[in-house]
């Protein structure tokens, strides 16, 4: 994967997974906790199917007389896809994709109000294999995802969805998620995965310091392509590439 994944949070919690430590919640924590003003909880977590009018139309009975019609749905049923979708816990973050030269967003200002600190992971795939090396090692763990939330259209979308779809309310968190199936821990609010320590993958800063822009630049000698993090870094090359350009 080309890119950075980027947690969001106190910085004594980072440092835990900094150490090793991959903190997993049981994905119903999210969804039955209703919702609230950071965009951390989800009521609509997990869904089966999504229902809406004109494809799919239904009647509303009351003692066995109509008194009307329903025209849209969220489905959610525990024991949909037993193949996966049930039992799962989960550890979600923000992904970056490195794209063209020049000023790209890392991530959206509102992701800050989960926390003062950031873990960046700048080695993504050395983090996957890492936790594929966990999970093969955990005699609980019984399968395990990585990929990008996927978001679909609040108000339009028609068909199924699974744990890897959010409504795109929710896109500004450029989710990556990492499920994992856990039959005897999954009642449990949380459990930790140990994963060996990724100081040499990772930096942990404040997210100010961080900050939501970073820089691809294409150096003029050989071929070197640089990425550039960092507040100061980021408006240093904003500044001198204003200056050049007489602007």
């Amino acid at each position: 994967m080309h890119g950075f994944l980027l947690k969001y949070g106190q910085k004594e919690h980072l440092e835990q997974l900094l150490n090793g430590k991959l903190y997993l919640k049981c994905i119903k924590f999210f969804k039955e906790n209703g919702e609230d003003n950071i965009g951390r909880l989800d009521r609509n977590e997990n869904l089966t199917a999504i229902l809406r009018y004109p494809y799919f139309k239904g009647e509303l009975f009351f003692n066995g007389i109509k008194v009307g019609i329903v025209k849209d749905m969220n489905v959610y049923i525990p024991e949909h896809d037993k193949d996966f979708y049930t039992h799962i816990s989960c550890f979600c973050l923000t992904i970056a994709d490195i794209k063209n030269w020049g000023v790209h967003k890392l991530a959206d200002k509102r992701m800050g109000n989960f926390g003062k600190d950031v873990l960046l992971i700048h080695n993504v795939n050395e983090f996957q294999k890492r936790i594929q090396d966990a999970c093969a090692n955990s005699k609980n763990i019984t399968k395990l995802t990585m990929d990008k939330v996927a978001y679909i259209s609040k108000e339009n979308y028609h068909g199924k969805v699974n744990i890897f779809n959010k409504f795109d309310n929710f896109d500004w968190q450029q989710e990556y998620r990492i499920a994992v199936q856990n039959i005897e821990e999954c009642n449990l609010e949380h459990f930790y995965l140990d994963i060996g320590n990724i100081k040499d993958i990772a930096i942990l800063s404040e997210t100010d310091k961080i900050g939501y822009e970073y820089v691809i630049t294409n150096k003029i000698h050989g071929e070197q392509t640089d990425v550039l993090l960092g507040t100061e870094s980021v408006q240093n090359f904003i500044n001198s590439n204003t200056i050049k350009q007489g602007v």
